[in-house]
């Protein structure tokens, strides 16, 4: 029937089995501890270069793009570059030297930066950066697979009249439409990308 385990021999046997438990207890906890911290790091992004290594316009446009990444990193930049260099943002033109020659990246930058600083959120920006440069795009047969998830991120947000108001200083330069190929009046495209110069 049942036979009867002295306590002495239960002690023993646990007191065997215990440092084994806390080791397995352990690495158990550490590998779950070192998963959740891999999975909440998400991947930094590289930084903007430094606005001191360049001049000019190109000088502005990369410290636009420092002071705040947070919007240039939710803007498309349509002077090609998604297609020539894979960038998926406008950010991406400020962390490389991408940025140095394409006017079309120092103006979103910089005309972004001017709308943050009047007020306007991301949303806003976003639509007066898509109105002012969109037909400066290259390739408007076929959007990129980066234009295309872009356009489907942008929420169609109608801008407030009190943002509306805010624009006037850039509000000239924005409204400056392209032809297809054509850079807008005053306006020289980018020295990059998929641009045609004369």
């Amino acid at each position: 029937m049942y036979s009867v385990v002295p306590k002495s021999h239960l002690i023993k046997q646990t007191s065997k089995l215990l440092p084994l438990l806390l080791i397995a207890l352990l690495f158990n906890l550490d590998a779950n501890s070192l998963a959740a911290e891999h999975a909440a790091k998400p991947e930094p992004k590289p930084a903007v270069l430094s606005p001191d290594n360049f001049v000019g316009k190109a000088s502005l446009g990369y410290a636009a793009a420092k002071e705040i990444p947070e919007v240039c990193s939710k803007l498309f930049c349509y002077c090609g570059c998604d297609m020539t260099d894979s960038h998926s943002s406008l950010l991406d033109c400020f962390t490389c030297e991408h940025g140095v020659d394409c006017t079309i990246c120092q103006d979103e930058a910089i005309i972004a930066l001017d709308l943050k600083k009047k007020g306007l959120t991301l949303a806003a920006i976003q639509k007066e950066i898509d109105d002012a440069f969109q037909n400066q795009y290259p390739w408007q047969e076929k959007p990129s697979p980066a234009l295309e998830k872009y356009r489907g991120s942008v929420k169609e947000t109608p801008v407030n009249p009190k943002e509306s108001a805010k624009l006037s200083k850039t509000e000239s330069f924005l409204n400056l439409k392209a032809q297809p190929g054509v850079p807008a009046k005053g306006h020289r495209s980018g020295a990059c990308c998929g641009h045609n110069h004369s």
